[in-house]
Protein backbone atom coordinates (compact mmCIF):
# COMPACT_ATOMS: atom_id res chain seq x y z
CA UNK A 1 0.00 0.00 0.00
CA UNK A 2 2.90 2.36 1.12
CA UNK A 3 4.76 1.54 -2.30
CA UNK A 4 1.29 2.65 -4.17
CA UNK A 5 0.72 5.99 -2.44
CA UNK A 6 5.18 6.37 -2.66
CA UNK A 7 4.52 6.04 -6.20
CA UNK A 8 1.30 8.40 -7.40
CA UNK A 9 3.01 11.07 -4.91
CA UNK A 10 5.76 10.78 -7.15
CA UNK A 11 4.04 10.46 -10.23
CA UNK A 12 2.09 13.67 -9.16
CA UNK A 13 5.23 15.88 -7.97
CA UNK A 14 6.68 15.39 -11.59
CA UNK A 15 3.41 16.62 -13.23
CA UNK A 16 3.70 19.13 -11.24
CA UNK A 17 7.30 20.35 -11.90
CA UNK A 18 6.59 19.75 -15.34
CA UNK A 19 3.78 22.03 -15.57
CA UNK A 20 5.75 24.78 -13.60
CA UNK A 21 8.26 24.48 -15.97
CA UNK A 22 6.18 24.80 -19.14
CA UNK A 23 4.26 27.97 -17.38
CA UNK A 24 7.52 29.31 -17.30
CA UNK A 25 8.14 29.03 -21.49
CA UNK A 26 5.10 30.32 -22.36
CA UNK A 27 3.26 32.30 -19.88
CA UNK A 28 0.76 34.08 -22.19
CA UNK A 29 -0.75 30.25 -23.25
CA UNK A 30 -0.88 28.85 -19.85
CA UNK A 31 -2.99 32.09 -18.69
CA UNK A 32 -5.42 32.12 -21.60
CA UNK A 33 -5.45 28.78 -21.08
CA UNK A 34 -5.85 28.98 -17.35
CA UNK A 35 -8.69 31.51 -17.96
CA UNK A 36 -10.58 28.87 -19.79
CA UNK A 37 -11.72 26.27 -17.31
CA UNK A 38 -15.00 26.28 -15.30
CA UNK A 39 -14.27 26.55 -12.25
CA UNK A 40 -17.58 25.55 -10.92
CA UNK A 41 -16.97 22.51 -12.18
CA UNK A 42 -14.06 22.28 -10.57
CA UNK A 43 -14.76 22.83 -7.66
CA UNK A 44 -17.75 20.14 -7.34
CA UNK A 45 -15.08 17.44 -9.00
CA UNK A 46 -13.19 18.79 -6.21
CA UNK A 47 -15.81 18.37 -3.21
CA UNK A 48 -17.03 15.17 -4.69
CA UNK A 49 -13.28 13.40 -4.44
CA UNK A 50 -12.98 14.39 -0.84
CA UNK A 51 -16.30 13.36 0.80
CA UNK A 52 -15.90 9.41 -1.72
CA UNK A 53 -12.62 9.86 0.24
CA UNK A 54 -13.80 9.98 3.21
CA UNK A 55 -16.81 7.43 2.94
CA UNK A 56 -14.17 5.22 1.98
CA UNK A 57 -12.03 5.56 4.67
CA UNK A 58 -14.72 5.40 7.33
CA UNK A 59 -15.62 2.42 5.76
CA UNK A 60 -12.24 0.90 5.95
CA UNK A 61 -11.98 1.96 9.91
CA UNK A 62 -15.61 0.07 10.53
CA UNK A 63 -14.71 -2.63 8.60
CA UNK A 64 -11.22 -2.80 10.54
CA UNK A 65 -13.69 -2.53 13.53
CA UNK A 66 -16.05 -5.32 12.79
CA UNK A 67 -18.99 -3.06 12.69
CA UNK A 68 -19.97 -3.27 9.06
CA UNK A 69 -22.02 -6.54 8.63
Amino acid sequence: MWILITLELITFGIALIALVFQSRENPELYHESRLMLNTTFGAINTVFLLVSGFFMATTVHFFKQQKLD
